[in-house]
């Protein structure tokens, strides 16, 4: 048992590593994946964008959606990750059952 978690653990940060590491310049793609809060953030993105003066603003606030972009993937792949893990263990359960 010890060692599954340490295998998980260590899964957990070459995920993470590796979606840190990604480059996602396209920020076309980070809206679309936003959904419902595409125009909230292009109005942030747009408030920022007027003045040269914002300059570093904008950057901040660029930074912070692609991030949120990358936590929001991590969390939907752990949701994935769990909703497999339950199927699988779903699926021996009732083969288990059915073999009685």
């Amino acid at each position: 048992m010890k060692h599954l978690k340490l295998l998980i653990f260590f899964t957990y940060l070459l995920y993470l590593l590796f979606f840190s590491c990604q480059s996602t310049d396209n920020l076309e793609s980070i809206l679309q994946y936003s959904g419902k809060n595409r125009n909230e953030l292009e109005k942030v993105i747009n408030h920022y964008s007027q003045n040269e003066e914002d300059s570093i603003q904008l950057k901040a606030a660029l930074f912070l959606i692609e991030k949120e972009y990358i936590a929001l993937k991590m969390i939907s792949w752990k949701i994935t990750t769990r909703e497999k893990s339950k199927n699988r263990r779903y699926q021996k359960i009732s083969t288990q059952i059915e073999s009685f």
